[in-house]
């Protein structure tokens, strides 16, 4: 069975392919070959996808991506957490983290994980509020190293003790009594 037949050069190319398709009763794919077989330029459309569905548009939920969380923006507007992610990064909108009931005595590392946010975020609000750094007894300078659980590897470690693991690995060639072999591959739950 023939498809239909359509007289390809006498298409508008300035519209976008997804309109031109849905004009004509054609496929995106159809439109898009012919596109290239005439050499017309490429036109994007920024409120369409390829199958022609209506995107998000962030320009009118800017106020929506100011005040709540990815999860949240993601219900609220039946999409998906990447296109969230994308439109802050595009519209340079970081995620909103609620400091206001925070323990500033712990470091920044048990306090990302409580937030569950990245830690260069609570180290940030740390400095806006100028609150110092946190002087607890798992700060690095007055750790007891040597009861450390050295056959952890150096990642878990270094998330355990909310640290970066190439510290970790420096601690772990001065204090560290457990020979390499017997170092754990992916960690545990010791």
């Amino acid at each position: 069975m023939a498809g239909k037949r359509f007289d390809w050069e006498d298409v508008d190319w300035t519209r976008c392919n997804a309109t031109i398709a849905q004009e004509l009763g054609a496929s995106y794919g159809r439109v898009a070959y012919w596109r290239r077989r005439l050499g017309a330029p490429t036109v994007r459309s920024p409120r369409h996808n390829r199958t022609g569905e209506p995107l998000v548009a962030w320009n009118n939920e800017v106020e929506l991506l100011r005040t709540c969380r990815n999860q949240e923006v993601c219900a609220q507007l039946n999409c998906g957490l990447k296109s969230v992610m994308a439109a802050r990064r595009r519209l340079g909108i970081p995620e909103p983290v609620d400091f206001s009931n925070i323990d500033w005595s712990m470091n920044d590392g048990e306090i990302a994980r409580e937030l569950n946010c990245a830690r260069e975020s609570v180290t940030r609000e740390r400095w806006r509020r100028k609150s110092g750094r946190a002087e607890t007894k798992t700060s690095p300078e007055s750790r007891d190293w040597t009861s450390i659980d050295w056959r952890l590897s150096d990642c878990v470690l270094a998330w355990r003790l909310g640290m970066d693991k190439r510290a970790i690995a420096e601690k772990r060639m001065r204090y560290s009594t457990v020979p390499e072999n017997e170092i754990s591959k992916i960690g545990g739950d010791a």
